[in-house]
This record gives C-alpha cells, structure tokens and sequence, in this order.
C-alpha cells in the first residue's frame, strides 16, 4: 500500500506550497487496480497453486479457495471542496501519471472517509468517469 496526499492544483505532500489547502475537507481515497477480467493473472495463480500444494498437493481448493486475483491498492489523502471533487481529481493524478495500463487493468477509485460524506465508489464502468470509455470485460 502507498500512502500520498494530494492537495487542490495537484500538489503533493513533498511540496512545501501545499500547507496552505490545510483549510479544505481532507477525504481519505482508495485506488484498486487490478487486471482486466479475461486476463490471466500469474502472481495469483502463483498463490493458488502454493495453497493447494500446502493443504496436501492432491489438487483440492484449499479451504474451498479456487480463484485467486490480486491487485495493486493505493490509500491518498486528498483536500478537497467535495466528495465528488476529491474523488474526480484522485482519479486524473492516476490517470495523468499513468500509475495503470488502461489495456489490461481496471481501476476502482473508492471515497473511505473524510467531509463527513457517505462511501462512494467510481470504476471503469462509472458514468462520467475519467476512463478510457472501454467497459471492463465479462
């Protein structure tokens, strides 16, 4: 997990300008990024297979486990005017900074907390999302 925080205009936590948006609500942001539906996921089914060779190497679902995907998750700290906004610009510093490849990965930019707002979630399949306008597959 990668913690940053971001602040109105896009500045960092590293930039000493930033100490003056300390007056804006701050809403902690999650991003899940992960590989498209369809896409064959190695490091998961690296972890599969050392489950089933751990429960005794005869093949079974450990505990009933048989799919394994993993994902990349970062946490931001963001001030923002609102919910809507923090999560708007915590998805272009993504975006922009090309933390994802738009081909093979889906990105899920979820609200955790902050400016006493309810838990909302964004994806690629969001209206008015910032993606790339392709639907994650089946």
């Amino acid at each position: 997990m990668v913690d940053l925080t971001i602040y109105a205009g896009g500045q960092t936590n590293t930039d000493n300008a930033c100490r003056s948006h300390h007056a804006m609500p701050v809403f902690e942001v999650s991003v899940t990024i992960e590989n498209r539906q369809g896409l064959s996921d190695p490091e998961g089914e690296t972890i599969l297979k050392d489950l089933v060779l751990k429960s005794g190497g005869n093949g079974a679902p450990s505990h009933g486990i048989f799919r394994i995907r993993t994902a990349k998750m970062l946490r931001m700290t963001i001030g923002s005017d609102d919910a809507d906004s923090a999560m708007r610009d915590v998805r272009a510093v993504c975006d922009g900074l090309q933390l994802y490849n738009p081909l093979v990965s889906t990105i899920r930019v979820e609200l955790e907390s902050g400016g006493g707002a309810p838990t909302r979630a964004a994806d690629d399949s969001s209206a008015g999302s910032s993606g790339n306008g392709a639907k994650p597959g089946p």
